[in-house]
């Protein structure tokens, strides 16, 4: 027997989070709460010690339940149906310390179990940076954070469109590093561009039982000629038509070392994304498409992935208050295409229920239902399955 699909996830979670001052034509709406981290109110003293410049000036968060069931017909008797809940629990804070410069910090912890695994656990940083903005289109930034390349794993998870990140971006890139980061923001907010340099821990290693070492530079483009999008995924203020393209390439020369030590081989690692925003009247849609092109050097054959997928909704307000978006996201990706290949499709459709949905694009309530499947076309494997859900944000 291959490999069990596995569908979905289960997830709780609270977490608090604020990003850095918003800049551009649209700080008015982010700083509104349209990123879904509206600032909190605070009382600033006449003449701030440093206890006080440190203090947080920000914080907001969200809380996530998800639960989910699926079948796998093809797998083994104690795998062909399994359930589950988990929690991630997170927090963060942002200051501005002082002028020019501000922080934030943004961690998650979870725990969770299901019928087929048992139970599990993590702790990791989403964001700790420090930065600090020589100019008002520039920002310098280090500490730990995401690498700028895939928009669906950059995303934080509860401005997402739906409860997880898309699948195929998992092949690519997972979590935070540790890095150097440079962004240049026009006054406009219609072109950002980001350079920087990066240990590389969330792309993963390219060979099983083995360590991968080696600095990852980073580049990172987005055009939206007619306006900044929000950060949100979705429509939810009926806005004119807006689009955004986004690109982004890392390259990485390492180095792979065995269990016992020593070094194995060397490689060359080339990632590209290359990604599509539409907004209009209540409509969005995104798409994205990722490829790595791993070359070895030595005693390892190269190694070519790929991955696409492709969502949308439609966001409507019945009566006054209450919000619906149907919601449909499929997704596609090889691993090891040229040499051994593993074809996986996903699928999800779904309904989310707004019962503010006045109230959508600055936090409030959303509920899920969705169904998904997940198929391992050489395994001859596919799981269905679905996934309920509820966030609130404040």
């Amino acid at each position: 027997m291959g490999r069990v699909a596995r569908i979905g996830g289960a997830t709780l979670a609270l977490v608090l989070a604020c990003p850095s001052p918003a800049r551009g034509a649209d700080a008015a709406e982010t700083d509104d709460g349209l990123s879904a981290f509206p600032p909190a109110a605070t009382i600033q003293p006449d003449k701030p010690g440093v206890a006080d410049r440190l203090y947080p000036k920000a914080a907001s968060g969200f809380i996530l339940v998800n639960g989910n069931f699926q079948s796998v017909p093809s797998a083994v008797a104690r795998s062909q149906a399994d359930y589950g809940v988990s929690t991630v629990v997170g927090v963060s804070a942002s200051g501005h310390p002082w002028e020019a410069w501000d922080y934030l910090g943004y961690v998650t912890a979870s725990i969770g179990a299901d019928a087929v695994n048992g139970a599990s656990g993590s702790f990791s940083p989403e964001q700790i940076t420090i930065s600090y903005h020589p100019t008002k289109s520039v920002t310098l930034a280090g500490g730990y954070l995401r690498i700028p390349f895939s928009i669906g794993q950059a995303a934080v998870i509860a401005n997402s469109l739906f409860p997880t990140r898309p699948e195929p971006t998992g092949v690519f890139q997972g979590g935070a590093d540790a890095g150097v980061l440079a962004t240049y923001e026009s006054p406009e907010s219609r072109l950002r561009v980001k350079a920087g340099l990066f240990d590389g821990v969330s792309l993963l290693s390219t060979v099983p039982l083995a360590t991968t070492r080696g600095p990852v530079l980073a580049a990172y483009t987005e055009l939206a000629p007619l306006g900044a999008m929000s950060p949100l995924e979705g429509d939810f203020k009926g806005s004119p038509f807006r689009f955004a393209l986004t690109g982004g390439v890392v390259y990485r020369r390492g180095s792979v070392y065995r269990t016992d030590g020593f070094q194995g081989t060397s490689f060359d690692d080339v990632r590209l994304a290359l990604s599509l925003r539409i907004a209009v009247k209540g409509f969005y849609a995104q798409g994205e498409y990722l490829q790595d092109a791993n070359h070895g050097r030595l005693d390892v054959h190269d190694r070519v992935a790929r991955g696409a997928y492709g969502e949308a909704s439609y966001h409507v307000l019945v009566g006054e208050k209450l919000g619906l978006s149907p919601l449909t996201r499929v997704g596609w990706s090889v691993q090891d295409a040229e040499f051994f290949p593993l074809h996986i499709v996903t699928a999800h459709a779904g309904l989310a229920l707004y019962p503010r949905g006045d109230l959508a694009q600055r936090g409030g309530v959303r509920l899920v239902l969705e169904y998904l499947s997940e198929r391992h076309i050489e395994e001859g494997e596919t799981a269905y399955g679905g996934l309920a859900s509820i966030l609130a944000r404040f």
